[in-house]
């Protein structure tokens, strides 16, 4: 009874409840100023130049999840935009490069040797036909990913990789789908977001399986989604900080979002359109905490916007440690011309 609940709640139109919010600034997306994106889009032309990429490698995040608890989700709040109409049957690799030309989003969907119509050329499409072009990729079965170009003026260099559900265990294909997803979270230098439905914590699987992957949850990240649906389900604001202060582990970073119908996410083609319903869904999920009369400490776990930050921040925090390495080997290769020109002044 309760999943039939929850499923008729996800499939309701909830436009009216959206639209009677008013999304405080806090509840928007807030890009890194523009001169950021310049100083870092000068540091890779450098390190480019000088051929020292080595010292500027490109982080990588990952997300997993069941299937159909919002892991797609939250690819998309991170972009600020839909990418994929359905379910995520096949791994996709969203490779976004910062490109200070491109004041909205340049989207290239690569050459894809494994499905013969798409294996020609490359791909350009606009936002708003993205999903429908990727859909058209997303077949199950297929071992390589789809493979997406995403030029950005206001992103960092960056890799996010959405992986396939995980099935469960009465499902055909679940060993062979978890070895797929568990591949991609070997790299012990890749982020890995942990995906899961907003649930009471005994019935919660994701923390047991990001501690076989990171065992001291060093690159581990949880999202916990269609949280205003758990909201529901509270009466009291004791109720509401006992949920909270008990998720496991209670001190690895921990985020709870909630997601819009998919009525509502169907007519929010625009990246415009999307940001604003986002916005809308985190003032909503504040107002219920708040007639809860919730602890604040709890803030900075809320929302899309502040997952996006955290993430972002990681990244340019990997770069930001790559620094003093590359000042290191600008210095050697300075010095090696300049005993190279030496050597030829002496001749």
């Amino acid at each position: 009874e309760e999943i039939r609940r929850k499923r008729q709640w996800e499939n309701e139109d909830d436009t009216a409840s959206l639209e009677a919010t008013r999304p405080d600034p806090d509840c928007r997306y807030v890009d890194s100023g523009e001169r950021s994106y310049e100083s870092f889009s000068k540091l890779t032309a450098i390190t480019r130049d000088l051929n020292t990429e080595r010292s500027w490698q490109v982080p990588e995040v990952v997300i997993v999840g069941n299937e159909g608890e919002g892991k797609t989700s939250v690819v998309e709040m991170l972009l600020g935009h839909a990418v994929v109409s359905g379910p995520t049957r096949r791994l996709i690799q969203i490779s976004l490069i910062n490109n200070l030309d491109c004041e909205t989003p340049k989207i290239t969907l690569k050459r894809d040797p494994s499905i013969e119509e798409f294996s020609e050329g490359d791909v350009v499409v606009s936002i708003e036909k993205f999903p429908a072009e990727l859909e058209k990729r997303n077949r199950a079965g297929i071992v390589d990913p789809i493979v997406v170009k995403y030029e950005y003026k206001y992103c960092w260099t960056m890799v996010l990789i959405d992986t396939p559900g995980l099935l469960q265990a009465d499902q055909e294909g679940k060993d062979e789908r978890e070895r797929l997803v568990i591949e991609q979270t070997k790299n012990q230098d890749r982020i890995v977001i942990f995906v899961e439905e907003s649930k009471e914590w005994d019935k919660a699987q994701m923390s047991a399986l990001a501690e076989t992957i990171d065992p001291k949850f060093r690159r581990t990240i949880f999202v916990y989604t269609k949280f205003n649906y758990h909201l529901s389900t509270l009466a009291t604001g004791r109720e509401l900080t006992q949920y909270l202060s008990g998720r496991p582990p209670s001190k690895v970073k921990s985020f709870f979002v909630s997601l819009f119908s998919p009525a509502v996410r169907s007519r929010s083609t625009s990246m415009e359109a999307f940001r604003e319903k986002v916005a809308q869904s985190v003032k909503r999920d504040f107002d219920l905490l708040n007639n809860l009369k919730y602890d604040q400490k709890h803030e900075a776990m809320m929302g899309a916007q502040v997952l996006r930050k955290h993430v972002f921040e990681l990244v340019w925090k990997r770069y930001n440690d790559s620094i003093p390495d590359l000042l290191k080997q600008i210095r050697s290769i300075k010095k090696q011309r300049s005993d190279q020109l030496l050597t030829v002044q002496q001749q």
